[in-house]
């Protein structure tokens, strides 16, 4: 990582821990349901007379408890937060979980879809998206088609997951902000979020972390990054 990335990472997160608090709501279970009808488990908790919103999602086979840590720090600054279970994993699964059919990773979209079309309901109108993994992906999909997305933040994304693409869907969204995130040795993601940052022709960062890990297993292993991650948000979701 540059030094100019390295100083504006920890600005970022600076700028995070030391927003104003309010007292957060309690994360409750939710029922969606998406477009085609599919039941969808979330958590999600109302920032009191906040306009602005987080939507969540996992890798693929994660699940939205995963997410938890991140938006609850998220809704302590006053972001009222959803965190979806995909179709077919989480508390979505019914008996056994098993190897999902492309028809079903296309079909994600609409679960994202759902988690906004919930935060706007109450009475969000300005979203931002972070997902990591398959969640990336979907993510930069759903906010690519929906103006009212102003900031996403992909962890660990790939050119493709399970016909999942992201290059069109960057090149759909345009010149809102866009922030990457992957490990040096997870090179699949790193040459993706490379990929992906000179698509972007809005407001960037590129963080290139010097691990391995991947998806979830980054934000375990740096503590600093969902700091930098609801800092690059807070800097273009200004209340």
């Amino acid at each position: 990582m540059t030094k100019a990335l390295h100083l504006l990472t920890l600005s970022l997160a600076l700028l995070w821990t030391l927003a104003p608090a309010p007292a957060p709501a309690t994360p409750k279970v939710l029922s969606l349901e998406a477009t085609d009808g599919q039941r969808l488990a979330a958590l999600g908790a109302v920032a009191k007379g906040s306009t602005r919103g987080i939507l969540f999602l996992p890798d693929r086979a994660g699940m939205k408890e995963e997410w938890q840590p991140v938006a609850e720090a998220a809704l302590r600054q006053g972001y009222t937060v959803v965190s979806v279970d995909l179709r077919g994993q989480g508390a979505n699964v019914v008996g056994e979980a098993g190897t999902l059919p492309n028809e079903t990773y296309y079909a994600m979209t609409r679960d994202g879809q759902a988690g906004a079309a919930w935060l706007r309901s109450q009475g969000v109108q300005r979203l931002a998206v972070v997902g990591a993994g398959l969640g990336a992906n979907l993510g930069i999909r759903v906010a690519a088609d929906d103006p009212t997305f102003q900031a996403a933040v992909l962890v660990s994304p790939g050119i493709e997951y399970n016909g999942i693409t992201t290059r069109d869907a960057v090149q759909r969204y345009g010149a809102r902000p866009l922030m990457n995130v992957a490990g040096q040795q997870d090179s699949y993601s790193a040459r993706s979020a490379t990929a992906l940052d000179g698509l972007a022709t809005g407001p960037k960062n590129l963080l290139l972390l010097s691990t391995s890990a991947h998806g979830m297993a980054l934000l375990n292993r740096d503590p600093s990054l969902p700091g930098a991650i609801l800092g690059f948000i807070s800097l273009h979701l200004k209340s």
